[in-house]
C-alpha cells in the first residue's frame, strides 16, 4: 500500500523526485484499531503521509 501511494503521487505530481521520498510499510505492526472487525479492518486499511519541507 505505501509502494502505491508513492507510485500514484509520482505519476500525478511528475515534478516530484523520487529520490525525496522515504517509503515504509508497516502492515500489521501498527494498527490503529482492532482487525477482529471490518470496521477495524477498514481502518487499518490505510496511508500515511508526512510531508517534510526542506530548509534552505
Amino acid at each position: 500500500r505505501a509502494l502505491a501511494a508513492k507510485n500514484y503521487v509520482l505519476k500525478n505530481f511528475p515534478g516530484i523526485s523520487p529520490n525525496r521520498f522515504q517509503t515504509i510499510g508497516r502492515g500489521s505492526s501498527n494498527p490503529v484499531a482492532p482487525n477482529e472487525t471490518e470496521g477495524g479492518r477498514q481502518l487499518n486499511r490505510r496511508t500515511d503521509i508526512k510531508v517534510v519541507l526542506a530548509t534552505q
